[in-house]
């Protein structure tokens, strides 16, 4: 289960809310659970602990695996197919099982806390990785343990009624435990990317509490070199010269003669030629160049194309892997999709320019201390040049967060008089105005790694925390991130201090939303400007037209439910790719198969909703909702056996209606979805909405306004070009670009983008047409005109075009055409027609393509219909019913009674598009006339009013008492009262208050349906069809109706 979560902390980094009664909250954001220590540790509050073997009984733990599995037999390992694969997280769930069973304090010596693990793991990886990613860290643990027999129980060596209790018969104690011993020895990733690289095991990196039982170790790297010793704290170098996934097989040989065996996976993946490196020095915000000069250069810098990557996790969460998340070949592949860019910049041939790529040692660093070695970056770009003889100015790429380091670094330097020589400076969708990271997913990673639970008979042992959902992997050195008070803060990548300077919002430790870091980054930088010794240009992978990511406020971006208990870590690492798949990456860990095993004595249950920010409209702000469950099976004799269940945490958060949809709008997409692909028999339904936005096209393009700062409806605006910036809209930006079509995948190229860079390579301003009218939804180009033809009427394209093509697709019959070919046309009216027609325009240009658009217009006078919306024996209603879909520009309607055919008078009225007639009697009709008026003339149409027919007399002399009548509410029938004037006029009045009536609605099949105690009874709620309404009027007067509702 833990594994459902700590893929959580690559989902991206931050959250949840607890309730006190349930929970301790610290001031470091971890929140600790102690319900289960409770829940679990009265059934072992009795037991002689200081008769436990070893102090460690497995079944007061709370299990993270099956730790049976890793027991270093290899009949254990070949049976289980494989399965006692050893990772770090199946490492860290071993470890974490046997801090939660230390039961004696004896076993104090034999532990440390998991995060004093992860740092001087993590400081051994650092170290050997500080020049060269090619070493390999190893650590390893080798623990005996016991457990309660099943044979004692049966037998009585142990009492298990109530609570668990020694046994002793004639004062000789009884011994209940079987001993057991696991072991389990890993690297902290399972991938490399070159063919030579060398392994260590650190003597302090292997813990445990019978070490002394260790002889030596082996290991078989499956390299064809057979098994080799593995001494402590020297490296073993090992070549890989085929890809492929090699197993790892470590025996520890023991002193009593037992062998026991490890076994983990490797991949080692493609490898490229290898690049030309530099190291830039600059403490821990150092980098690497990464240099593939012109073939026609000799090896030689002449004509620099400088790539500043962007935000990169990977280069602190794995010092391993060359280049962190993304390097030069990453860079290079992207370009496939744009020939106009392969052919001037990698292509053998053709190529005119020298790569310089920049990968920071740190890729979540200070923007500032990064933007320092940049500048030095440049100094040697620049020194390079010179002493080649070149005079070539440079061309400065930033790509995501590369952008604002690259700002930043050439506004210092001219500041600082400093000469960067750079001619043009582009930013590739880098978050000018801030970047999106989702708060829901910031809140899952939050609450999922700060979840902590304590061990049961913590006054025994001292109380050991234990993250329920991290591993080692995910603690790894702390020291890159934001300075906390606390050492044990749960922290994520959301905490480095590039994503604080970023993301438009922040989730704190204390499970805040806010966007303080953020604007106290923004201020500073924009304070620092734009360099004014380049051309500064922009290219986001935002949709111009403001099409958003297809989905709205609050739909679900990750719906994640089910149970773990048995088998598999999907769950786990699926989360942990979800926090780095937000920032647009994945974890640099392969899914090597679905290893560590919750044992089949435990189970754990989750339920997490990860939601878009909701609209600014909508009251319910909820966007995360999680929780997690536990269950252990307690053991009896004679199987006997019962659950405790725990809750383990349980939270949801809100959000004020000031955070904006973000998550919907156009702009530079993540794919969250794509970094846990290999999961699809587990994430089925899981992810709804994958594509979030990540950088607004607002920010890549850094558009401001004149009168404040930007909102909801300027997300949702379209900017097709700098030209078109009207309204109070502008940017610094000396020239930009965006996508035609759908949003694209943050940092991508494209023909049309990669041709337009390449115009501004060459020198030119590649100043882009106006492509607006391909737009769709909000931002749709509309014809231009009126919506009502009398006579004739101009309509007009809304933007040049190389074609127009015009046709009218519907009532071409009524109108005629001019203009054919043009901008505009004239449509004109004939022979005094009426009816709707459609106007459909075709625009097409050669660089933006084509798309059609249409407008319905109404010709003439109002036509129209009735449609009977209610008759009973007394009454008829009706309505109007317009032809076609759209307006007629309707300015007046009246109604008037003609003429009727009655035995009774008929009341009439008629308002708007209803009208009405009753009457106290039988088989009448009305006649009546409607008038509708639009400018262009009023259509006068005869009609009448006929109820359904009736068999009862018209007999004046013999008005019934009582009578059911529908009132003015066409849904609603009252009960009332003959009443007869001095003119002897016969009408019907509501009943006297004091009358008692019970009312009542039946359908044919006589079903009652609705009953009322007044004298009024509403039929609102029914369907269409015939229906019976009965009243009885003081338990005496029976009364009954048949209607039809239409």
């Amino acid at each position: 289960m833990k594994k459902i979560i700590l893929s959580v902390f690559l989902l991206v980094c931050s959250y949840f809310t607890y309730g006190q009664d349930e929970y301790n909250e610290q001031e470091d954001g971890r929140i600790i659970g102690r319900e289960w220590a409770a829940d679990i540790g009265q059934y072992f509050r009795h037991l002689e602990t200081n008769r436990i073997p070893h102090g460690i009984l497995l079944d007061y733990a709370m299990e993270f695996t099956d730790i049976s599995i890793y027991n270093g037999k290899d009949e254990n390992i070949y049976e289980n197919n494989n399965k006692a694969e050893v990772d770090i997280g199946v490492f860290s769930d071993i470890y974490k099982t046997l801090q939660m069973g230390r039961i004696h304090p004896s076993t104090q010596e034999h532990f440390v806390e998991m995060e004093k693990i992860a740092n001087i793991w993590g400081n051994f990886r650092k170290i050997h990785n500080q020049e060269e990613n090619t070493t390999l860290v190893l650590s390893g643990l080798y623990y005996k343990y016991s457990k309660i027999s099943q044979r004692a129980l049966d037998t009585g060596l142990l009492h298990s009624e109530m609570y668990y209790q020694d046994v002793y018969v004639d004062n000789v104690w009884q011994n209940p435990y079987e001993e057991e011993s696991t072991i389990a020895i890993t690297p902290p990733i399972q991938i490399i990317d070159t063919n030579q690289f060398e392994v260590l095991f650190p003597r302090e990196l292997l813990y445990g509490n019978a070490l002394e039982e260790i002889e030596r170790i082996e290991i078989d790297f499956s390299d064809g070199n057979g098994p080799q010793n593995l001494p402590f704290n020297e490296p073993i170098t090992v070549n890989y010269e085929e890809d492929g996934t090699y197993t790892w097989v470590f025996r520890t040989f023991l002193n009593d003669g037992r062998i026991l065996t490890s076994i983990t996976k490797m991949l080692k993946k493609l490898s490229q030629k290898a690049p030309e490196n530099h190291y830039i020095s600059n403490g821990k915000h150092s980098a690497w160049i990464r240099t593939k000069t012109s073939a026609n250069h000799q090896g030689r810098i002449l004509k620099p194309f400088i790539i500043a990557e962007g935000f990169d996790p990977n280069s602190v969460l794995t010092p391993e892997k060359h280049g962190g998340s993304l390097t030069l070949s990453d860079f290079t592949e992207s370009l496939n999709s744009t020939s106009e860019l392969r052919e001037i910049l990698t292509d053998s041939d053709s190529a005119e320019y020298d790569l310089i790529y920049i990968d920071w040692i740190n890729g979540v660093g200070d923007i500032r201390e990064n933007a320092k070695t940049l500048q030095k970056v440049i100094t040697w770009v620049n020194n390079q040049k010179s002493r080649n003889g070149s005079t070539e100015q440079n061309v400065l790429l930033g790509q995501s967060m590369g952008g604002l380091i690259s700002r930043y670094s050439l506004a210092k330097m001219e500041q600082q008089n400093k000469k960067h020589d750079v001619r043009l400076f582009v930013m590739h969708d880098s978050p000018l105005q801030g970047s999106n990271t989702p708060l829901s997913i910031q809140y899952l990673s939050r609450h999922a790694l700060s979840v902590y639970t304590s061990n049961p008979l913590a006054v025994t042992v001292g109380e050991v925390l234990i993250p329920f959902i991290q591993t080692i992997g995910s603690l790894f050195d702390s020291d890159f991130l934001a300075d906390y008070t606390s050492p044990n803060a749960a922290l994520t990548l959301q905490d480095t201090p590039a994503a604080m300077q970023m993301n438009k919002y922040y989730v704190t430790l204390r499970k805040q939303a806010t966007e303080q870091p953020h604007i106290q980054w923004q201020n500073e930088f924009d304070q620092v400007g734009y360099p004014t010794q380049s051309r500064n240009i922009a290219i986001s992978n935002g949709n111009q037209c403001g099409i958003g990511q297809g989905f709205s406020g609050r739909d679900k971006l990750v719906s994640i439910h089910g149970s773990e208990s048995s088998g598999n870590d999907r769950l786990r690492k699926a989360i942990f790719n979800l926090a780095v798949s937000a920032w647009g990456f994945t974890s640099n860990n392969p899914i090597l198969g679905f290893i560590g095993h919750v044992p089949g004595s435990s189970k754990v249950n989750y339920d997490f909703d990860v939601l878009a920010n909701p609209e600014t409209w909508d009251s319910n702000r909820e966007i995360y909702y999680g929780k997690i469950r536990y269950h252990k099976k307690i053991i009896r004799a004679f199987g006997l056996n019962f659950t405790v269940s725990t809750n383990i945490t349980s939270q949801s958060n809100s959000i004020s209606s000031s955070y904006l949809p973000m998550e919907t709008y156009a702009g530079g997409y993540n794919n969250i979805e794509n970094a846990v692909g290999s999961f699809s028999d587990f994430i089925d339904g899981s992810f709804p909405n994958p594509k979030h936005n990540f950088i607004p096209i607002v920010s890549a393009l850094d558009i401001r306004k004149q009168n404040g700062a930007l909102n909801d409806q300027d997300y949702r605006a379209s900017y097709p070009t700098i030209a078109t910036l009207t309204n109070g809209y502008y940017t610094p930006l000396k020239n930009y670009i965006s996508e035609t079509e759908k949003n694209a995948r943050h940092i991508s190229f494209n023909s049309k983008n990669g041709s337009w860079l390449r115009e501004e390579l060459n020198g030119n301003s590649a100043d882009l047409p106006d492509c607006s009218f391909l737009c769709t939804g909000l931002n749709a180009p509309k014809i231009g005109g009126t919506n009502l033809i009398c006579n004739s009427e101009i309509f007009t394209s809304p933007t040049i075009s190389e074609i127009y093509n015009w046709q009218i697709v519907e009532g071409s019959n009524i109108v005629t055409m001019s203009g054919q070919g043009s901008s505009q046309i004239t449509l004109t009216r004939k022979n005094n027609l009426n009816g709707q027609i459609k106007i459909q325009l075709t625009l097409r240009t050669a660089i933006c393509g084509e798309t059609t658009i249409y407008k319905d217009v109404w010709v003439g006078k109002p036509v129209f219909t009735f449609e009977s919306t209610l008759r009973t024996e007394t009454m008829a209603k009706t309505k109007l019913v317009f032809t076609g879909n759209v307006s007629q520009n309707v300015n007046s309607i009246s109604w008037e009674k003609i003429s009727e055919n009655s035995f009774c008078p008929i009341n009439f009225y008629g308002s708007g598009m209803n009208a009405t007639a009753h009457g106290s009697c039988y088989n009448w009709s009305t006649n009546f006339k409607v008038s509708v008026t639009n400018a262009c003339g009023t259509t006068v149409i005869n009609s009448s009013l006929v109820p359904l027919p009736s068999s009862k007399p018209n007999n004046p002399g013999n008005y019934p008492q009582y009578r059911v009548m529908p009132t003015e509410n066409e849904n609603t029938y009252e009960v009332t009262k003959l009443y007869v004037d001095k003119y002897e006029n016969v009408s019907y009045i509501p009943i006297d208050k004091n009358n008692r009536v019970t009312m009542a609605v039946y359908n044919l099949s006589s079903q009652l349906l609705i009953r009322s105690n007044t004298s009024t009874i509403n039929i609102s709620t029914l369907l269409k069809g015939i229906y019976l309404i009965t009243a009885i009027v003081n338990e005496k007067e029976f009364l009954e109706l048949k209607i039809i509702k239409n």
